[in-house]
C-alpha cells in the first residue's frame, strides 16, 4: 500500500449485508512518491458499501484513517483508535509462523548447485543469501532448468518461501527460504553460537560503542544506553534460551534482562532492565546479517535500540568478558 492509492490496508466496495470489520492492527501505511493523488488509508469503504460494521481496529501511522466513499448509511463506526494494546498483542502471524518474519531460514548461504547460470550477476547462491534484490537465473537456452541447495543434514521440513521475478526475460528465483516442522522459531539457525554461562558485549556496528546498563543501575527500569567500552560488569550480557530461538538476555552486573518497557510496539521505545517475568517483550531473537546480527524482540518484533548517553567515567572493572 505505500506505493500504490485509492486503497487501503483493508479496501471493501459495494452493499455487504452483516460483514464485520473487527479486531485488526494495520500500520505504517503511508504515501511513496510512487502512489497517485487518490486516497490512501487505513481502512476504505468504497462506493456503496453499507450495512457493515468496524469495530475495535487499531490503525496507527496511516496517512488517511478511515476513509468512505460513498456510503450507505448503515455502516457502523465503533471504537476504532490509534492505539489499542490488546489489539496489537492478538496480532500478527500465529506463533508457528513467526519465523517467516525473522528469517529464520536452514537454506542461508548453504552450497548451492544448478543446471546453468545466467550470468555473473545471477550465480546459485544469489537464491539463498536472505536478498531479495539479488537472484539466480538460468541461460535462456536451458529447457529443463534446476536450482538446488545443501542444507547439510537431514531435517523435517515444515514450510517453503519462494520469490520470483522476471529480469531480463529471464525466469529468477529471487530469494529461497525454508523453515523446520515444528514452528519457524525451532529452527536450530540464524542464532549466534553462544554459551549460556559466557558473558559477551554487543556491539552497535555504526558506532562502534556497547549495550550498557546507565550508571550500573541494579534496579528495574535501568536505561539501557550504548556507552564506549570499560571492561564494566554493566556492559556484559549473557544470553539464555527459553524456548526454541528464544532468549532472555542478561545484564551481568545487575542479573536483571533486556526488557521493552510496558510491551511498547512504538518506534524508537527506549530499552531498560527488569527482573525477569517471561513476558514476551523480555524475550529476543536473532535475525542474521551480513557481518552481524539484529536482535529482535518476540513481542514488537522491533530491533533494539540504544539511547546515547552521558555519565561520569568508571573505574575499570577486575572481570574479564569473553
Amino acid at each position: 500500500m505505500n506505493r500504490l492509492c485509492d486503497s487501503a490496508g483493508i479496501y471493501h466496495l459495494s452493499n455487504d449485508p452483516g460483514t464485520v470489520i473487527n479486531g485488526n492492527y494495520i500500520h505504517d501505511v503511508s504515501r511513496m512518491p510512487p502512489a497517485c493523488g487518490s486516497a490512501v488509508a487505513g481502512i476504505y469503504t468504497d462506493e456503496g458499501s453499507d450495512n457493515m460494521t468496524l469495530s475495535n481496529n487499531v490503525l496507527s501511522r496511516t496517512d488517511g484513517f478511515i476513509n468512505q466513499n460513498r456510503n450507505g448509511s448503515h455502516v457502523t463506526l465503533t471504537n476504532n483508535t490509534s492505539s489499542g494494546d490488546s489489539v496489537i498483542k492478538a496480532s500478527g502471524l500465529e506463533s508457528a509462523y513467526q519465523g517467516l518474519v525473522a528469517k529464520l531460514n536452514l537454506a542461508y548461504n548453504k552450497p548451492t548447485s544448478t543446471s546453468s547460470v545466467y550470468g555473473s550477476g545471477t550465480s546459485a547462491a544469489n537464491a539463498n543469501d536472505n536478498n531479495g534484490s539479488t537472484g539466480w537465473s538460468p541461460t535462456g537456452s536451458d529447457s529443463s532448468a534446476w536450482w538446488q541447495v545443501d542444507l547439510g543434514q537431514a531435517y523435517q521440513l515444515g514450510q517453503f518461501s519462494l520469490t520470483t521475478r522476471q529480469d531480463v526475460d529471464q525466469s529468477e528465483i529471487a530469494d529461497f527460504g525454508v523453515q523446520q516442522a515444528g514452528g519457524a522459531l525451532e529452527d536450530a539457525t540464524g542464532t549466534p553460537n553462544t554459551n549460556p554461562s559466557t558473558y559477551y558485549t554487543i556491539k552497535n556496528v555504526n558506532s562502534g560503542q556497547l549495550m550498557d546498563v546507565y550508571q550500573a543501575s541494579s534496579a528495574d527500569g535501568g536505561s539501557v544506553v550504548q556507552w564506549p567500552s570499560n571492561s564494566g560488569t554493566n556492559q556484559q550480557w549473557s544470553f539464555v534460551p527459553v524456548s526454541g530461538q528464544l532468549y532472555r538476555i542478561v545484564n551481568r552486573n545487575s542479573g536483571k534482562v533486556l526488557d521493552i518497557g510496558g510491551s511498547s510496539h512504538w518506534r524508537g521505545t527506549a530499552l531498560a532492565q527488569y527482573t525477569y517475568n517471561g513476558g514476551s517483550n523480555q524475550l529476543w531473537y536473532f535475525e542474521q546479517v551480513s557481518g552481524g546480527y539484529v536482535i529482535r524482540n518476540f513481542e514488537s518484533n522491533r530491533s533494539w535500540r540504544l539511547m546515547a548517553g552521558r555519565r561520569p567515567t568508571e573505574p575499570p572493572s577486575v572481570s574479564t568478558c569473553t
